[in-house]
């Protein structure tokens, strides 16, 4: 953390940014999971005898399909004056594949582009790989991802590394799809 102030200051810092008014990275995040969702998954567990086969439904059939659009503001120290208000869109775990439904993923990848954000990060697991059938299929689903008006970029995840994580070549074939999709692809990098 070249340049960064020892853990004391640095704290010190972040609460004086917050209480004086930062510079603030206006952040979207679109993600598949809540905290209230799982409150509400322990309470039916707890309280009903068909609570395990309720709660099984509910992460097969129910949770995957349900996306939620989180506005959080990002106070950042240091953030350069261009950046300051700009939009995050950070999206994860598409998992293309078999088990997810790739007309699903576009849909809701064309409802995220209309948020237009500047800057798009993608954080892994494109795909659940079983054959190579899917890089195709994530082409054409990409085809519909949102772009950055700054930036767009990605990390892969470990599904992206195929299967047990060990193969090397499906992690250059996912990163050949998304860097043709215009998606730069962070690997030991920066930007």
């Amino acid at each position: 953390l070249d340049g960064q102030p020892e853990a004391p200051r640095y704290f010190a810092e972040m609460k004086r940014i917050n209480r004086d008014g930062p510079a603030l990275l206006g952040g979207l995040v679109v993600c598949y999971r809540g905290e209230e969702r799982g409150d509400l998954l322990a309470l039916g567990v707890e309280q009903h005898p068909a609570g395990a086969a309720a709660a099984g439904v509910y992460a097969w059939q129910i949770e995957p399909r349900w996306v939620q659009l989180v506005r959080r503001p990002m106070p950042l120290p240091h953030l350069p004056e261009p950046l300051v208000g700009r939009t995050v869109l950070q999206l994860s775990d598409l998992h293309v594949g078999p088990r997810v439904d790739s007309g699903y993923l576009i849909e809701t990848l064309q409802e995220a582009a209309r948020l237009t954000p500047d800057v798009v990060l993608f954080t892994g697991d494109f795909i659940s790989y079983r054959s190579s059938a899917q890089f195709d299929e994530l082409a054409r689903v990409l085809a519909h991802a949102p772009r950055g008006r700054l930036a767009s970029a990605a990390a892969l995840g470990n599904h992206d590394f195929g299967v047990a994580w060990r193969q090397m070549e499906v992690a250059e074939r996912v990163t050949e799809v998304l860097r043709s999709a215009g998606v730069t692809v962070l690997r030991n990098d920066v930007i």
